[in-house]
């Protein structure tokens, strides 16, 4: 059985947890335990089967400490939420902002920079027992969509949270909208810009994979490729897949194989 290990902080100290699970999943909902019990604020990547130890931090081997069965039991088969309306409200609004900075020439920068960090709080966060937790999901396989390899992957370090359409692409598309926007009530902006980041999904593929995404496959869509193209078509044409089917797509996944959020009841 894998050996894991949880880095926590919490208000007092950091501390190291060491246990084992059956997979990464199982691993995951055990780590939320632990985080849960040390009163820490845990993220995805605070689980690591390799690391070093930096100052201050220790190893701790605690009796009764949770185990799969336990963290099954608590956690139930799916641990992780979309997004609700709260939370994709504050993303889209953020994403206007950017556009809105993007279009002062010398806060530019600023702007995409704020765009491109929209994109990652869409795709690799979500609700964990109601709570938004950032990066809750940004290599969880029993969320996201993800390739054959990567779900063979032996640790999450070897795994890469990829934009089936580059971040480059959905930001030249907000960007050619925006001027209507602005000319809109908020909320239909914000229906608008949720739209188009909701055909946006993340592809957890291996270091290995992710190389093959070169040239214009690594900033766009491939040869005369745009916004408008299939979802999932760069991995295609990097001969990664050869077609959509090949790729796994939880049944409780955040994403459908349309490309699509998948959002519960009550969230969209």
């Amino acid at each position: 059985m894998p050996e894991y290990f949880t880095r926590l902080k919490t208000p007092t100290d950091t501390v190291i947890h060491r246990f084992q699970a059956n997979d990464f999943t199982e691993a995951c909902r055990i780590a939320w335990s632990h985080a849960r019990a040390a009163g820490a604020v845990p993220t995805a990547t605070n689980l690591v089967e390799k690391f070093r130890l930096k100052a201050g931090e220790r190893i701790v081997e605690q009796a009764g400490i949770p185990n799969a069965a336990t963290a099954l039991a608590e956690n139930g088969p799916a641990a992780f939420e979309p997004l609700d309306l709260v939370a994709r409200r504050e993303i889209c609004l953020l994403a206007l902002r950017g556009l809105r900075l993007a279009d002062t020439p010398h806060l530019r920068r600023l702007g995409h920079f704020l765009l491109d960090r929209t994109l990652w709080f869409w795709t690799a966060d979500a609700l964990v027992k109601g709570e938004y937790v950032r990066d809750a999901v940004k290599r969880e396989l029993s969320a996201l969509p993800h390739t054959e390899a990567a779900a063979r992957a032996k640790s999450p370090s070897e795994l890469r949270h990829e934009h089936a359409v580059p971040r480059k692409i959905v930001r030249k598309h907000l960007t050619s909208r925006h001027a209507r926007w602005s000319d809109v009530a908020e909320d239909e902006a914000v229906a608008e810009s949720a739209e188009v980041l909701d055909r946006c999904p993340p592809v957890l593929v291996t270091i290995e994979e992710d190389r093959k995404l070169g040239g214009k496959l690594r900033a766009g869509m491939g040869e005369d490729g745009s916004f408008e193209d299939p979802p999932f078509v760069r991995y295609e044409r990097a001969g990664i897949v050869k077609s959509v089917d090949e790729l796994h797509f939880p049944k409780d996944g955040l994403w459908t194989p349309e490309g699509r959020y998948r959002s519960s009841a009550g969230h969209r």
